[in-house]
């Protein structure tokens, strides 16, 4: 699973459209803040490289916030590119309640079966959270199709 998470900054570096890139922010969300965060947190956008959370309280939000640094830092190493450059809090616990399910709920479910090799969907089989699988099938497919788009 650490060798899949492992290919998303290399789409990055290929793929610059800002959507991909938060994409795969958002893919690699929960491996970088861990379970237990993830359920009171849930990026909602990247934008100019600010990197949007809703948290479920003001608690939390000073929290993050004293940490954002280590966040930010953790987020760009895991991707091997500084695509987030600052974080920004929100209150939030409807919003996080209802991305906590599916971090890519501003994006339409559907993943394109087209956009999918059949080696992207070998190595997304074994990735045992469902999860994080997909995120990631959500990320690729997003890739894919911006690479598809632009070379037409």
């Amino acid at each position: 699973m650490r060798a899949l998470v492992q290919t998303l900054p290399k789409l990055i570096t290929e793929l610059q459209a800002p959507e991909v890139c938060e994409a795969i922010v958002f893919a690699v969300w929960p491996t970088v803040i861990g379970q237990q965060l993830r359920e009171i947190s849930a990026p909602t956008r990247l934008e100019d490289k600010t990197l949007t959370i809703a948290v479920t309280g003001r608690e939390w939000k000073r929290e993050f916030e004293q940490h954002a640094g280590q966040i930010v830092y953790k987020l760009n190493a895991s991707m091997k590119s500084s695509v987030v450059e600052r974080l920004a809090f929100v209150v939030d616990q409807d919003g996080v309640q209802a991305l906590s399910g599916d971090l890519g709920t501003r994006r339409p479910d559907r993943i394109s079966q087209n956009a999918i090799s059949n080696d992207v969907s070998d190595a997304a089989a074994n990735i045992k959270n469902s999860e994080l699988r997909t995120n990631f099938l959500k990320a690729a497919a997003a890739c894919i199709e911006h690479r598809d788009g632009a070379a037409k």
